[in-house]
């Protein structure tokens, strides 16, 4: 277990920022999204309906694709990638 007082690497407050702020983007163009489904349906000719159900299938396959991912991004995988 690791000792609470062991200082914090260097790189990884830069870690912390990039986390949140790809968080924040993704949240701000799914936002965008959701407040112009009238427009956007308009736009592309489909009904607001289909422009929800698109989404919520959307929303609804992304922890399938975490989990066929998953086995090429494992933990062990990372490990990896930062030994070099």
């Amino acid at each position: 277990m690791a000792d609470a007082a062991q200082p914090v690497r260097s790189g990884a407050h830069h870690a912390v920022l990039a986390g949140f702020l790809g968080w924040t983007l993704d949240a701000f163009d799914f936002f965008i999204v959701v407040f112009l489904f009238d427009t956007l349906a308009r736009q592309f000719g489909v009904t607001r309906k289909k422009s929800f159900l698109t989404t919520t299938a959307t929303l609804a396959m992304r922890p399938v694709g975490a989990l066929v991912i998953r086995p090429d991004c494992g933990p062990l995988r990372r490990r990896k990638f930062a030994d070099g």
